[in-house]
């Protein structure tokens, strides 16, 4: 992937600049393709909207595929569909054209983020050697990236996460930094910063009468009330709380141990857990974690001022882009639902019969 030095050009002209570099790039995609270039098709649905993945590369497809394997492809498709073409640079062996973007637009992280206007959508990770862009005016994205090696393992546990986010938000749906568990027709958002114990309540359900929606993060919708959706069957936890889930020993442990011993441990968490998995529940709660040294759980009422700070400075800062109807949205819920906060015990069983509990007492309206 060619990095052509960053010019400085003026904003008037910025929309029309990347509309004609994402129609330059499609263009090259779609001329690539034919019957001597290996390509696979996976499509699906999350909440009805239509999703197609096609790979030019056969090394993209495990990592940014398998993530989706647990999500239907036989529903009817009520809503609008996004179609997304991931390249791997090496397997093509044709090179990105030059992008024309300014230093303006680096952020803190070291991100180029390019543009957020209505119809295109540019993220650029030049340290990743990683551009994702969505014209949202014909429902296309574009996942580019140098080498299918250099994809890190948090993107196959999240995979193509910022164009899901910018397309599903532009029509009407929410990404949330969050996880969500329940029981038939009810369900509870789990929130709050890393370490609250979010994971690793979402993760012990797997081994209760509870179904599992997400562990980090998950769609919402509202209509007609809100509801929360699965995107990624996938799991991470602390190495050093591995050990507490006897029933993780089911999972190629592969996925265990590919990883440095400071990052979290990756599931997939499909088809072991098939039955499990549940596509979306209501949400009934939203429930703040604490983890503590007691032996009972403790679920008390809070402000919806406390779930939404407990909720949207993370969902913001982790997803790039909409901020202000990220903002709105998750004011929304947390003014909807009620809230709570959970100090958790030591023994995850009791927290799934806390949360079972409360489940079948609560009264949906």
């Amino acid at each position: 992937m060619k990095i052509q030095p960053i010019l400085k050009i003026k904003k008037s002209l910025i929309k029309t600049i990347v509309k004609d570099y994402f129609s330059t790039c499609l263009n090259l995609i779609k001329q690539t393709i034919h019957p001597n270039v290996e390509t696979t098709s996976i499509e699906f649905s999350i909440a009805n909207y239509g999703i197609q993945l096609f790979f030019l590369g056969k090394n993209l497809t495990p990592k940014l595929s398998e993530a989706f394997c647990h999500l239907s492809s036989n529903k009817k498709i009520t809503k609008s569909a996004l179609t997304i073409y991931v390249v791997d640079e090496e397997y093509v062996q044709f090179s990105l054209p030059f992008t024309p973007w300014y230093s303006e637009m680096q952020s803190n992280s070291n991100d180029i983020w390019i543009s957020d206007n209505k119809e295109i959508k540019i993220l650029h990770q030049p340290n990743k050697n990683i551009l994702m862009m969505l014209d949202l005016s014909f429902n296309e994205a574009i996942y580019w990236v140098k080498s299918a090696d250099q994809i890190p393992y948090y993107d196959s546990s999240a995979p193509l996460r910022p164009i899901l986010h910018w397309w599903l938000s532009a029509n009407g749906a929410q990404l949330l930094h969050a996880a969500a568990i329940g029981v038939k027709e009810k369900g509870i958002l789990l929130v709050g910063k890393g370490g609250s114990g979010k994971s690793n309540t979402a993760i012990a359900a797997l081994d209760s009468e509870l179904v599992y929606v997400a562990d980090d993060y998950c769609l919402l919708t509202f209509e007609p009330t809100p509801k929360v959706h699965s995107l990624f069957s996938t799991g991470k936890l602390f190495y050093k709380d591995i050990e507490r889930y006897e029933f993780l020993k089911k999972l190629n442990a592969v996925h265990l141990e590919r990883e440095k011993k400071e990052d979290k441990a990756l599931f997939f968490l499909y088809p072991t857990f098939k039955e499990k998995l549940t596509e979306s529940l209501p949400i009934n709660a939203i429930f703040i974690p604490k983890v503590t040294n007691q032996d009972t759980v403790k679920i008390t009422p809070i402000s919806s001022s406390k779930a939404y700070l407990a909720l949207a400075p993370s969902t913001i800062f982790q997803l790039q882009g909409a901020k202000q109807q990220t903002h709105e949205n998750i004011l929304k819920l947390v003014n909807q639902v009620p809230c709570f906060s959970m100090e958790l015990s030591n023994d995850a069983k009791e927290n799934n019969r806390a949360i079972s509990s409360f489940l079948e007492d609560y009264k949906v309206n």
